[in-house]
């Protein structure tokens, strides 16, 4: 995510948990980079 601010594409921090019909006996969190490059 740093690597590519500093190269000026913008990116963001995601995360979340993932949906399953049956709840599981354990989460487990998941995390994730997003970036930007307008026109792709």
């Amino acid at each position: 995510m740093e690597t590519c601010r500093c190269v000026g594409i913008p990116s963001r921090f995601g995360s979340g948990y993932q949906f399953m019909d049956e709840p599981p006996e354990k989460y487990e969190l998941h995390a994730w980079t997003e970036v930007f490059i307008p026109g792709f």
